[in-house]
């Protein structure tokens, strides 16, 4: 117990008071809440609740509760840790958020926001950690961090080969054990430019892997498959059905085994529909196993790299017709004839904005022709957004020949495109002044990049609730307006398709559509929408609404017209899936804004189904087991009830039985009914506490509280409990001469509960002691035995609930392992605290603490 004198910042922490005893908030607030929550002591885990066990990857407290804190704690972040844990219970002060790294059990790294608040917990000084998982959020910035890397080597140097073999060595280990480049050559022969292992021992095997398997016909993945087909591919896990021509070719098989090849994705790089090349990207680890989200970042990775060795092949081009032009100017024809072939818009216009070429990249951009632009000022005509004032970029084109960095650019078609752009100051000798500018659309790369955080944004809007219905509703908040104009939940009831949220860019819109809704509820057996979605599990995806698909869906002319004003332009409708069972569907609808779904929105939507169908299953579980323990905590209830009369008929008839055998002086029949009386007190006391456990379960255990003298208490106990054990001697050592505050009943309990158990674990002794000793501000009660003992792991356990020790020597001795648990809530519940010390074969002491007053009572968190 902390002494009241305790003075500082532990005695006036807000902690002790927000987890005090009340188990209705333990359990709704600090159980179920969605941020790890560990308390550790003396350097030991005392307590987790469900979700850092989630975060660990630990099935149940018991394989962290009393290990060591470290243990879980990064080897980058142990320094960091360990000062903060000594500043905090030197000086008391709640330590701020930072970001560290822990371990999980499965040897995962997680990277975590911590906050840690001293307090004081079973009486020694305690942290309580809060950690927020930011493991996937500095997985995305990571990624663009690496897209970044990516682009400034990529841009480095118009020698390709070189760039491409330092892309490998960028890529190794990041995202592979072993890479390859290869590209099509002028003959259409495959060339390998790049390739590299992070053991350098092996590339030559990667290599000779290659050579030996490319011209072989029953081949049915790697580089000519992908040349051929155009289409990335993922072997999530090479397994042998994958490799079976392997057994056809021994050496083949070595080579492979030697690399130990578990995952692997061969992307396509492609300029427009044309395949240039290949990147191949292999792991040899078992726990890099490649996915569709890593593919799409392979994928991103090759576009960069395809627009890069394109540059690269322009760029040596541009440079040697730029030579040419200076020396004559026959050259100008062919220069304009490779500036044409780029997919880049390349544009060069006067320094006072005037546009003088417009290559046929530029037209396929923007969509205006080289006779619509030429002439034209090119901010006006592609209505720029600079960064920044355009007359700093003048100054900086004067002052450093060059600027790069993103534009906003406007179609024809009032197409709004981000483009990465370069401009290089080009003065003639004659002080006329010209501008060159690359533009490359990025618009796809952003919106990759955006898609990626907001898969980790709806992944934490996933895990923020247990309540499935109130998730996805919150996940069709999301969706709008990043993915759509409208998106609407539908969920699969007894009664047929319910809708379960709907959103809109426009929030007015959203009561006037649930109406809709009302008034025309989706027809079960329709061949297509939401209906359709659900019954096959599969997918409807509408890249582009005609007004002929309008025509056909609508049921009337009001219903047409409707439909048309809605200004519908695409539509995606995905299948929530749990398991194999289709228990709803999302709608994604563009509509005003004019979007286009393309088959990467396809995947990005299936994706965050996939993570919905998760979370429901989730919800689902968690109910199930909370419905499980409702019907186990009431049967419990229900069966002790039921027991009590029955039991107490048979002790009266025993007892009837036994005296009628007294008088008649049958002592041997006598003695039978005595053992039965006496087992029916057991059975009666166990009875008894499976009722307490219930009662505790809800909540429902009733105290009485009062001032009592604790040493009538004792006396009454011992009294009771020496008329049916004669062998062990009760020593009583000790006075209170204060009165103590608490139910004298429950106390009572508690005290028979120790003893029995004392007499019981030590068969070969023939006595216990009771120990009371006055403290300033509470009673400390020992009860001493001198038996069989615990041992040190199991003293940790002893107060579970139904917790039986595990020695089998010890499993003779009969119990269901309730008592400790009811007697050590009870104890908690009037504001103690209870411990054991024990030595195997020597004997245990149960000691516990009780106030003398109602005011002195403090919170003991229970792990």
């Amino acid at each position: 117990m902390q002494d009241e004198k305790t003075k500082g910042p532990l005695k006036k922490s807000n902690i002790g008071k927000e987890l005090q005893t009340s188990d209705i908030f333990y359990k709704h607030v600090v159980e179920l809440t969605p941020e790890a929550i560990v308390i550790h002591r003396e350097g030991k885990i005392v307590y987790a609740n469900p979700a850092a066990l989630a975060l660990i990857d630990a099935k149940s407290a018991r394989e962290i509760v009393g290990q060591p804190v470290m243990k879980f704690v990064h080897k980058d972040s142990i320094p960091l840790i360990r000062a903060r844990i000594e500043k905090m219970l030197s000086k008391h002060k709640v330590a701020p958020f930072v970001e560290e790294k822990f371990i999980s059990l499965k040897g995962k790294i997680i990277l975590a926001e911590t906050k840690a608040i001293p307090f004081i917990f079973q009486g020694k000084p305690a942290i309580l950690a809060i950690l927020h998982d930011i493991s996937e959020r500095k997985k995305t910035e990571e990624k663009q961090k690496f897209l970044e890397k990516v682009s400034i080597l990529l841009s480095a140097s118009v020698d390709y080969k070189t760039t491409l073999a330092n892309i490998c060595k960028l890529l190794v280990p990041h995202l592979a054990d072993y890479i390859r480049i290869a590209l099509i050559d002028d003959a259409g022969q495959i060339e390998e430019v790049a390739v590299y292992h992070s053991d350098p021992k092996k590339i030559a095997l990667v290599k000779k892997l290659y050579e030996i398997y490319r011209d072989k016909s029953d081949v049915t993945h790697g580089v000519s498959q992908v040349i051929q087909s155009g289409k990335s591919e993922v072997i999530k896990r090479v397994t042998p059905q994958y490799a079976a021509f392997l057994k056809k070719n021994s050496e083949l098989k070595n080579i492979t085994e030697k690399l130990g090849l578990t995952s692997y994705m061969g992307i396509p790089l492609k300029l427009s529909k044309k395949v240039i090349g290949v990147i191949t990207i292999s792991s040899a680890r078992s726990d890099r196993i490649y996915t569709q989200e890593d593919l799409q970042f392979a994928e991103e990775i090759a576009r960069r790299i395809t627009a890069a060795v394109e540059n690269a092949l322009l760029v040596t081009n541009l440079h040697s017709e730029l030579n040419e032009k200076i020396e004559a100017q026959e050259g100008q024809a062919r220069l304009a004839s490779y500036l044409d072939q780029t997919f880049d818009a390349i544009i060069l216009w006067k320094y006072s904005g005037e546009i003088i070429y417009w290559n046929k990249g530029a037209e396929e951009f923007y969509g205006y022709t080289k006779e619509e632009a030429i002439g034209k000022n090119i901010h006006i005509l592609l209505r720029t957004v600079h960064p920044i004032p355009f007359f700093q970029i003048q100054s900086l084109l004067l002052k450093n020949g060059r600027w790069e960095g993103e534009l906003i650019h406007v179609t024809k078609d009032n197409k709004p495109l981000t483009v990465s752009c370069k401009k290089v100051l080009i003065t003639e000798k004659d002080g006329r002044k010209y501008v060159f500018e690359t533009n490359r659309d990025i618009t796809e790369r952003l919106y990759f990049e955006k898609n990626l955080a907001f898969l980790s944004e709806s992944s934490k809007v996933l895990a923020t609730s247990l309540d499935y219905k109130t998730t996805l509703a919150n996940i069709a908040e999301l969706a709008v307006p990043h993915m759509a104009d409208w998106c609407s939940v539908d969920i699969t009831t007894e009664k047929g398709i319910k809708q379960l949220a709907i959103t809109h860019v426009d929030p007015q819109k959203v009561k006037w559509a649930k109406e809709l809704n009302k008034k025309n509820p989706p027809d079960p057996n329709a061949m297509t929408g939401v209906p359709n979605v659900i019954r096959t599990g599969k997918s409807e995806y509408y890249p582009k609404i005609t007004d002929e698909m309008l025509v056909e869906a609508a049921q009337d002319e009001e219903q047409l017209k409707l439909l048309r004003d809605l200004m519908f332009s695409s539509i995606m409708i995905i299948p929530i899936r749990v398991h194999n069972e289709t228990v709803g569907a999302i709608s994604f609808v563009s509509a005003k804004s004019g979007r286009r779904y393309t088959k990467s929105d396809l995947v990005i939507a299936e994706e965050l189904s996939v993570r919905a169908g998760l979370a429901i299953e989730n919800a689902r579980l968690y109910t199930d087991a909370q419905r499980a323990i409702s019907v186990r905590d009431e049967f419990i209830s229900l069966a002790s009830h039921e027991l009590k009369t029955p039991i107490t008929s048979l002790k009266i008839y025993a007892q009837s039985l036994g005296g009628q055998f007294a008088k008649r002086s049958d002592v041997f029949r006598q003695e039978y009914f005595l053992k039965m009386d006496q087992q029916i007190d057991r059975l009666a006391l166990l009875v008894n506490d499976l009722l307490n456990v219930s009662k505790i379960q809800h909540g429902k255990l009733e105290f009485d509280r009062k001032p009592v003298d604790l040493n009538s208490i004792v006396k009454d106990t011992v009294d009771m409990l020496q008329t049916t054990d004669i062998k062990h001697k009760i020593l009583v050592k000790g006075e209170i001469k204060k009165a103590v505050y608490a139910d004298p009943y429950r106390i009572y309990q508690v005290l028979t509960n120790l003893l029995t158990n004392a007499t019981k674990y030590s068969p070969e002794a023939d006595k216990v002691v009771i120990r009371l000793t006055a403290r300033k501000d509470f009673v400390q009660v020992t009860v001493q035995d001198f038996g069989i003992g615990i041992s040190a792991s199991e003293q940790k356990k002893i107060f579970r609930q139904f917790y039986r020790v595990s020695d089998p020597k010890e499993r003779k001795f009969p119990g269901l392992g309730m008592g400790l648990y009811i007697t050590h809530e009870i104890i908690k519940r009037h504001g103690g605290k209870m411990c054991v010390k024990s030595i195997k074969g020597k004997g245990s002491q149960f000691s516990f603490t009780l106030p003398y007053t109602l005011s002195y009572q403090r919170a003991v968190l229970t792990p």
